[in-house]
């Protein structure tokens, strides 16, 4: 499957920070426009053995025409967006017995660089990142029994020191009252077992 499409997107909703202090508000403002495509392709490569593998592309080109009340200039990327990213996954399941079968499933991701928001109210680069989740199981009847692990690579991500409206948290450094980062992070590798019993 595959799509081409493109986004007018107009009166965004935008986190104004005021300059000089740590009071913020939510305004729609501005323009933007995203163009691209996507392509999925996922069936069983091998014939007469049970692996279905899925891959996935995404190309996008956002930009951000009017910049409303954002300290950015027209016709810059638009913040969030990855320009590309892309995915491969597998699932494998045989049976074992009469009322057991075997299940391994993994997954890959990748994600292209992209503009973060700061605490300061302007932008920074996050790197490309990828991303590794697995895991390995039995099911019987409508239970299944597994082992999974999360974030495999323990990539550790900011998503942007976003504040809230209320109450932020504060410290004094060198007589000077700050605000913390508050950091959006990915969460760290998980390994754990698992009990699920479908319906």
């Amino acid at each position: 499957s595959s799509a081409l499409f493109q986004i007018d997107w107009s009166h965004m909703q935008q986190t104004v920070f005021l300059s000089g202090c740590s009071t913020s508000f939510i305004s729609n403002a501005g323009k933007a426009r995203i163009r691209g495509g996507e392509l999925e392709v996922s069936g069983q490569p091998l014939a007469g053995v049970p692996l279905t593998v899925q891959f996935g592309l995404g190309y996008s080109d956002a930009k951000l025409l009017d910049p409303g009340l954002l300290p950015q200039a027209p016709n810059t990327p638009l913040a969030q967006v990855p320009r590309l990213t892309g995915s491969i996954a597998g699932y494998y399941r045989t049976p074992i017995s009469k009322k057991l079968a075997l299940f391994i499933a993994a997954d890959y991701s990748y994600t292209a660089s992209v503009r973060v928001v700061n605490s300061e109210g302007g932008f920074f680069t996050r790197q490309p990142f990828n991303i590794v989740n697995g895991n390995i199981g039995l099911s019987f009847g409508n239970s299944e029994f597994l082992i999974y692990g999360k974030n495999l690579l323990n990539k550790h991500l900011n998503y942007g020191d976003l504040y809230a409206n209320g109450f932020e948290r504060k410290e004094m450094v060198d007589g000077v009252l700050q605000r913390l980062p508050r950091a959006a992070v990915s969460r760290p590798r998980q390994i754990g077992v698992q009990y699920r019993l479908n319906f």
